[in-house]
């Protein structure tokens, strides 16, 4: 895959300007508990000291970051959003928890899991809490990052990019649950509460 588009790096750039003013926003209102916090952004270099990395410790001197995902990280580090909302239908929670860069390439020490074989599972890009995440393959080039939904560990292919991801993710507010229902109604009103539009 080539690098992004202008146009899609001016969506992303957008989205990611959204979820943190949605964030701040929220913060600002009584009926919303909620947490932001960003990671690092990785410099060119950091980014291709990362890929030397990684080709050291998988044995691939020839592997090569995922060019989507380069471009992602360069415009974010990662970020932890969180949020609860007392509404008057009850309680409604999101999150959006976008991985590091080092954290989607992070091997299991503790299992004595090397590089090579970590890269060849499933990777989470966006952790919901500890049995529901969004994940992706590092080990087939940009073919495999194609974006699935995990739930219970049943695995729903949502067939988009990770791009395409937390962009939807900033459309839906990061509403429990908008990976694979409506959430319509609950984004009208965490909009409303928040006084965001």
């Amino acid at each position: 895959m080539a690098e992004m588009t202008d146009g899609t790096t001016t969506r992303l750039r957008s989205a990611l300007g959204n979820i943190r003013s949605l964030a701040d926003d929220m913060a600002q209102r009584s009926s919303f508990h909620v947490t932001f916090d960003d990671f690092h952004i990785m410099t060119a270099d950091e980014i291709r000291d990362w890929r030397d990395i990684v080709r050291e410790e998988s044995g691939d001197t020839a592997y090569t970051l995922p060019p989507e995902l380069v471009d992602i990280y360069r415009l974010t580090g990662g970020f932890d959003f969180r949020w609860t909302c007392d509404a008057d239908a009850g309680p409604i929670a999101g999150a959006i928890v976008l991985s590091s860069l080092p954290e989607l390439y992070q091997r299991d020490d503790e299992a004595d899991v090397p590089m090579k074989q970590s890269m060849t599972g499933w990777r989470r890009i966006d952790t919901i809490s500890p049995d529901e995440c969004t994940v992706l393959r590092l080990d087939g080039g940009a073919a495999a990052l194609r974006c699935t939904y995990v739930r219970h560990e049943h695995h729903i292919p949502l067939n988009i990019s990770p791009t395409d991801y937390i962009i939807s993710a900033a459309d839906h507010l990061g509403v429990a649950g908008w990976q694979t229902s409506d959430t319509t109604d609950k984004e009208k009103i965490v909009r409303e509460l928040a006084e965001w539009q």
